[in-house]
């Protein structure tokens, strides 16, 4: 039986926060899956152009505990200047990034490798929160969270093209 995770997202609403959760699975090992991961640079190969996302800064040359990235994206044609900051870096395990500057209230994403069927399972859990407590439950979330799905399709499926992606071996 061939057993294989491919492009699972969901978006669930807890009482304080919305989770966005997407997993895949590659067929290369977490050591060379963690190193793409690590260089800032590739996450311009795995945001959609219509983001028009650019890398303006990046505080260290290795990505480490407290790295500042800076960047902007487009968002419907406004221009958003966006800064996260790595809270958490356990290399080839996951690591964490939190939105200090950007369109959300709270955006916290955690990347997790975890090596699995000769090949790696890839998993990010973004919690999210929109500035305005009263536009959750509008038309808002709903054009926010087509568009996160959007964008974690895009991703997966780059992610997929760059790690040559098959049916995970039995």
């Amino acid at each position: 039986m061939n057993f294989q995770i491919d492009h699972i997202i969901q978006i669930k609403k807890s009482p304080q926060h919305w989770t966005l959760s997407a997993t895949q699975w590659v067929p290369t090992p977490r050591s060379q899956v963690f190193p793409f991961f690590a260089n800032a640079k590739n996450l311009e190969k795995l945001t959609p152009d219509f983001l028009k996302f650019k890398i303006r800064r990046v505080s260290d040359n290795n990505i480490q505990v407290n790295t500042l990235i800076d960047y902007w994206i487009n968002l419907h044609g406004l221009p958003i200047p966006w800064r996260t900051k790595i809270d958490e870096w356990q290399p080839l395990s996951h690591f964490v990034d939190v939105q200090i500057r950007g369109p959300f209230r709270l955006w916290h994403h955690r990347h997790e490798f975890e090596e699995m069927k000769r090949g790696t399972l890839l998993s990010d859990i973004v919690t999210f929160d929109l500035y305005c407590k009263k536009y959750q439950n509008t038309r808002l979330l709903r054009w926010v969270n087509k568009d996160l799905h959007k964008i974690f399709h895009y991703r997966h499926t780059q992610i997929s093209k760059i790690f040559s992606e098959q049916t995970m071996p039995e």
